[in-house]
C-alpha cells in the first residue's frame, strides 16, 4: 500500500512539475532580432522593474538586449524602417549616442532611485524632483512593460534623447 501511495505521489509531482514547465514555456518570449529574452535577469512585469532592467542592461553594455526586449518595439521597428538601418547598425548608433551623452544614463538612474510613479493599465510615468519637466514613460504591451522613447512629462513638450 505504501508503494502504491509513493508511486501516486511521485506521478502527481511529475505531472505538477510538467505543468509548471509547460506554463513557463507558454510565457516565454520569442527571440527578437535573434536575441533571447532574459526575463529572469531583466524582469518586465512592473514599470519599476522594467526601468531597473533597462538601467542594469545599459550599465552592462547590453544595448542590443535593451533595443530588442526592453524598448518600445513599435519605436524600434519604426526607427529601423524610417532610417533604413539593420538592427546591428541601429544598436551601434544607440551605443555611439550613449557614449556622447552619458547624462542620459545618469538621468535614468535618478528616475530609478527617486522616481514617483503614476501607473494606469497601459502606461506608467516616473517623475523625479531633481529632474523637473522630465519623465520616464513606460508602455504595457501584453503582460510586459517597455520603455517609451518619450522623456518629457505630458503637457511639457517633447524631448527625445
Amino acid at each position: 500500500m505504501r508503494t502504491l501511495r509513493a508511486i501516486v505521489a511521485a506521478w502527481s509531482l511529475a505531472c505538477l512539475l510538467a505543468g509548471v514547465e509547460l506554463a513557463a514555456q507558454e510565457k516565454a518570449v520569442a527571440p527578437r532580432f535573434d536575441i533571447e529574452s532574459k526575463l529572469d535577469v531583466y524582469p518586465q512585469d512592473t514599470p519599476e522593474k522594467t526601468l531597473k532592467s533597462v538601467v542594469q542592461a545599459l550599465e552592462k553594455g547590453e544595448y542590443a538586449y535593451v533595443l530588442a526586449h526592453l524598448a518600445d518595439p513599435g519605436f524600434v521597428d519604426a526607427m529601423l524602417k524610417q532610417n533604413k538601418l539593420s538592427f546591428k547598425e541601429f544598436v551601434q548608433e544607440v551605443k555611439q549616442t550613449a557614449k556622447e551623452n552619458p547624462e542620459q544614463l545618469r538621468e535614468m538612474r535618478k528616475f530609478d532611485l527617486e522616481g514617483e510613479w503614476t501607473v494606469t493599465d497601459t502606461t506608467a510615468t516616473a517623475r523625479a524632483k531633481s529632474l523637473p519637466g522630465r519623465a520616464i514613460i513606460m508602455l504595457k504591451i501584453g503582460d510586459r512593460w517597455f520603455m517609451s522613447n518619450e522623456r518629457t512629462a505630458p503637457g511639457k513638450g517633447k524631448s527625445n534623447p
